[in-house]
C-alpha cells in the first residue's frame, strides 16, 4: 500500500467514524424529540380530559347538594313519603333514584324497588351515623359502578331534619362517555379512552376499541404508576383523577388511597404506528445523510490527500533531481510552516550541511594530497641529504672556496626539505589529522634541524644561521612535546637574530654533559630590541622555562666574552626507543642486503662498508633497488637468510607495497631495520611495534656506528634485546 493510500485511509476512517458518531448521537436526539413530542402531545390530551372530568364531577356535586337539600325539605314536610312520591320527587329533582333508611341504616324505600336487597348504609360506612344531629352535614361517594346495571353513579347522602333517617340521593354519571367522546374528537390516534375507579371497576370508556354496550369491560390493568407505557404498536397513557371529597366515609373505609389519595384511573390507548412512521422517515432521513456524508468524506479525503502528496512528490521529485545532478547547492521549495514545509525546510538544511562538509571534503582532499606530495617530496630530497653529511667529512682535501660552496648549496637542499616539514603541522589541520600533543620521547636533533631551516628563510641579509648538528647527536633523545619544544626553541632562535644588529651570526648546538641534552642557542650581537621586543622575549622566556621545567629542563641566559647571549636549555636524556637502532653489529660472514630506490643512499652503504672494511670479515653488500628485485635474490638465496641483514626503504616509486609490508609477506621481520624519515610517523610505529622492526632515519644513515665482529649473534637476539615498546 503507499503512502497516499494511507494518508486517504487516515483521513477517510476518522472522518467516517466521527460523522457515523454524530449521525448516531443525532438519530438518537431526534427520535427522542420525537417520542418526546409524541408522548407529550397525549399527555396533555389526558390532562385536559382529567380537568374536565374534575371541573365536571364538581358541578355534578353541586347539583347532587342542590336535589339533597330540597329531598331533606320535601321529607320534612311529607314525613312517611311513600314510593310513588320518592319517584314523583326523583323526577323532579333530576336524580336517578333516591333512597330511605332509618337510623340503622337500613333502607326501607326506594325508587328503584330495590330496598330489601340494598346493604345496610352503616354497614359500608359506619361513620355515617355521625350525619344524625348536623342538620347541613353531608357525605359524598365516589363514582361507583352499579351492581345492577353496570352504570356509573354517584351519592349524596343527607339526615333528614328530624335526624331519624338518612336521605340518599343518586345520579347516574352519564357525562363520563360523552366526555370521552368529545376528548377524542377527530383524534384518529387514539383508540380506546377509558375511566377506571380506584378499585378497578370500568366507569366508562369510548373510542374504536371500547367494549360494546351491552358486554362486560374488562378491568383495570395497571402497574400503579402514571406515566406512559409502549407495547408494540400502541401506547397507554395512564393519569389519575383526583376526588372531589378525597377523604370521603367510603374512601376511608376502602382504604383505597395511594399516593395520590383515592382517585380515579384514566387511562388512554393510542396507536404508535405515527411515531413508528415517523422514526422510519427520520431512519430514512439519517441514512440519507449518512451516504451523503461518507460521499463527502470520500472526496475531502481524495482532495486532502491528494494535495498533500502533490507537495510530497513535488518535494520528492526536487529531491530526486538534486540527487540524480549532484548539485548539494540547489534547494528545494514549499518550506513552510506546516510539517511538509517543515520537512523541506530540513532538507534544505541538510543540503546546506552537505554542501558545508563537501566543501570542507574538498579542503581536507587537498590538504592530504598536499600532505602527501609535501612528506614525498621532502623524503625524496632528504633521501640525499644522507649521501651529503657523509660526504661533509671528507672535504679536507678540497679548496676551502669548493667546501663553503658545497656546504652551502648542502644547507639549501636541507632548508627546502625542512621547510617542506614545517607545513605539516597546517597541512595536518587542514588534512583533519591533528598531531597529538602528549609529551613523547623523540629524537632531538631532527626536530631541531627544521627551525635552523624556517629561521634561515626568515632571517634578515647579514644574519648568518650556523647548526652544530653532527655525527656525535645520533641517537640522542629526550622526553617532550614536539610542538611546543620547537615553538620555544624557535623563539630563542629568533630573539638572537633580532639580537644581531646588521651583520651577525647565530649558532644552534646540540651537545651532551653527563646524562643531560644541552641546546645552546648563541649569538654575536649587542641587544639591540627596543622595550617593546624585550618585553616580548621576556614573555616567550618565561613560557619556555615553564614548558622545559615540566619536562624536567631548565633554561640558562647568560652573556658571552664577546658581549653576544648565549641560550642554554638542558634537558635529561631519555632511553632510546624500542625502534631506534643505535649502531650496526656486522658478525662475520654477514650478508648486508639493501632495498632502496635511491642510489645515492646505496652510495652511504658502499662507502659504509668499504670504511669499516667488512669485506675482511667475510661480509657482503647486496644492493637492489626494487621489492621485486628483493622477491628474486630471496627466491634464490633461500639458503643464505639467516645469515643475512636487510635493510629496507618504505616507500619505492610505482610500487603496490611498502617497505613494511614487504617485511612481513617475507617473514624477515627478525633480521631487518626499516631506513626512513617517515620514523616519527604514528601509522609507521604502530606496524613497526606490531612486527618489532627497527629503523633508522634515512638523513642520519652515515651517522649509525658500524661494529664487525668475529663471533655470530643471531638476528633474534638483536631484535629483542629492547623491551620499550612506547610509539
Amino acid at each position: 500500500m503507499n503512502f497516499k493510500k494511507k494518508l486517504f485511509l487516515a483521513i477517510l476512517i476518522p472522518s467516517v467514524i466521527i460523522c457515523g458518531a454524530l449521525l448516531v448521537v443525532a438519530h438518537l436526539k431526534a427520535s427522542s424529540s420525537l417520542k418526546t413530542e409524541f408522548t407529550s402531545r397525549y399527555e396533555a390530551v389526558n390532562g385536559v380530559l382529567a380537568r374536565s372530568l374534575v371541573q365536571i364531577q364538581e358541578n355534578t356535586d353541586r347539583s347532587m347538594m342542590n336535589a339533597a337539600r330540597l329531598f331533606q325539605r320535601h321529607e320534612a314536610e311529607y314525613p312517611g313519603i311513600g314510593t310513588p312520591g320518592l319517584k314523583k320527587l326523583s323526577s323532579d329533582i333530576g336524580a336517578a333514584n333516591v333512597f330511605v333508611a332509618d337510623s340503622n341504616g337500613k333502607f326501607v324505600r326506594a325508587t328503584n324497588d330495590a330496598a330489601a336487597d340494598m346493604p345496610n348504609l352503616l354497614s359500608v360506612c359506619s361513620g355515617y351515623g355521625s350525619l344524625f344531629g348536623r342538620a347541613h352535614a353531608f357525605e359524598t361517594t365516589p363514582i361507583t359502578s352499579s351492581a345492577a346495571d353496570g352504570l356509573p353513579y354517584k351519592y349524596m347522602i343527607v339526615p333528614n331534619t328530624a335526624g331519624n333517617r338518612f336521605l340518599e340521593v343518586a345520579y347516574q354519571v352519564d357525562f363520563i362517555e360523552k366526555t370521552l367522546a368529545d376528548a377524542i374528537g377527530a383524534d384518529k390516534g387514539i383508540q380506546k379512552i377509558s375511566l377506571y375507579s380506584a378499585e378497578g371497576a370500568s366507569l366508562g370508556e369510548f373510542g374504536p376499541e371500547a367494549a360494546k354496550a351491552g358486554t362486560a369491560r374488562a378491568p383495570l390493568a395497571w402497574n400503579g404508576k402514571e406515566g406512559v407505557q409502549f407495547d408494540g404498536d400502541r401506547a397507554t397513557f395512564t393519569k389519575l383523577i383526583p376526588l372531589s371529597d378525597a377523604n370521603c366515609c367510603e374512601c376511608k373505609v376502602l382504604k383505597a388511597k395511594n399516593k395520590s389519595g383515592y382517585a380515579y384511573v384514566l387511562q388512554t390507548t393510542v396507536s404508535a404506528v405515527v411515531l413508528a412512521e415517523a422514526q422510519a422517515q427520520l431512519r430514512s432521513a439519517m441514512g440519507v445523510a449518512s451516504v451523503i456524508a461518507v460521499g463527502v468524506a470520500l472526496l475531502l479525503s481524495l482532495l486532502i490527500s491528494h494535495f498533500l502528496v502533490a507537495r510530497l512528490n513535488k518535494l520528492r521529485n526536487a529531491i530526486n533531481g538534486i540527487s540524480s545532478s549532484a548539485q548539494v547547492t540547489n534547494r528545494v521549495g514549499g518550506e513552510g510552516k506546516d510539517e511538509i514545509g517543515a520537512l523541506a525546510s530540513a532538507f534544505n538544511r541538510m543540503l546546506e550541511r552537505m554542501e558545508n562538509s563537501h566543501a570542507k571534503f574538498l579542503r581536507t582532499e587537498k590538504a592530504k594530497l598536499a600532505l602527501s606530495m609535501t612528506s614525498q617530496v621532502a623524503n625524496d630530497i632528504r633521501s640525499p641529504l644522507a649521501a651529503f653529511n657523509v660526504l661533509e667529512t671528507d672535504l679536507a682535501d678540497i679548496p676551502r672556496e669548493c667546501v663553503q660552496l658545497l656546504r652551502s648549496a648542502i644547507n639549501r637542499v636541507r632548508d627546502i626539505a625542512n621547510n617542506l616539514v614545517n607545513q605539516r603541522p597546517e597541512l595536518d589541520d587542514e588534512a583533519g589529522t591533528p598531531e597529538n600533543e602528549m609529551p613523547r620521547v623523540k629524537l632531538v636533533s631532527y626536530l631541531l634541524e627544521p627551525i635552523v631551516s624556517e629561521t634561515r628563510a626568515l632571517a634578515r641579509p647579514g644574519v648568518k644561521i650556523e647548526c652544530g648538528l653532527d655525527a656525535k647527536s645520533y641517537g640522542w633523545f629526550a622526553y617532550l612535546q614536539a610542538s611546543e619544544f620547537q615553538r620555544a626553541i624557535a623563539n630563542l632562535v629568533k630573539q638572537a637574530v633580532e639580537s644581531v644588529d646588521g651583520i651577525g651570526r647565530v649558532r644552534l648546538e646540540l651537545s651532551r654533559v653527563d646524562h643531560e641534552l644541552m641546546i645552546t642557542v648563541t649569538d654575536d650581537g649587542a641587544d639591540a630590541t627596543d622595550e617593546t621586543k624585550r618585553e616580548t622575549f621576556e614573555s616567550e622566556l618565561k613560557q619556555a622555562r615553564t614548558s622545559l621545567e615540566a619536562w624536567g629542563g631548565r633554561l640558562e641566559v647568560q652573556t658571552t666574552a664577546d658581549g653576544g647571549t648565549e641560550r642554554r636549555i638542558l634537558l635529561p636524556m631519555a632511553e632510546a626507543p624500542f625502534w631506534f637502532v643505535d649502531r650496526i653489529e656486522v658478525p662475520s660472514n654477514t650478508t648486508l642486503v639493501v632495498v632502496d630506490d635511491d642510489p645515492s643512499v646505496h652510495h652511504v652503504w658502499q662507502r659504509t662498508f668499504d670504511t669499516h672494511m667488512l669485506a675482511k670479515n667475510d661480509c657482503s653488500l647486496v644492493r637492489l633497488s626494487s621489492p621485486e628485485e628483493l622477491d628474486q635474490w630471496i627466491a634464490a638465496n633461500a639458503k643464505k637468510l639467516r645469515q643475512s641483514r636487510f635493510f629496507v626503504d618504505y616507500e619505492y616509486v610505482n610500487a603496490v607495497e611498502n617497505g613494511l609490508e614487504l617485511i612481513e609477506r617475507h617473514s624477515i621481520q627478525s633480521r631487518s631495520v626499516l631506513v626512513t624519515n617517515r620514523f616519527d610517523e604514528r601509522s609507521v610505529l604502530e606496524v613497526c611495534a606490531r612486527l618489532r622492526v627497527r629503523m633508522i632515519p634515512k638523513t642520519m644513515l652515515g651517522f649509525v656506528p658500524v661494529e664487525a665482529s668475529l663471533e655470530w649473534r643471531s638476528p633474534e637476539r638483536i631484535a629483542n634485546q629492547s623491551t620499550t615498546l612506547e610509539i
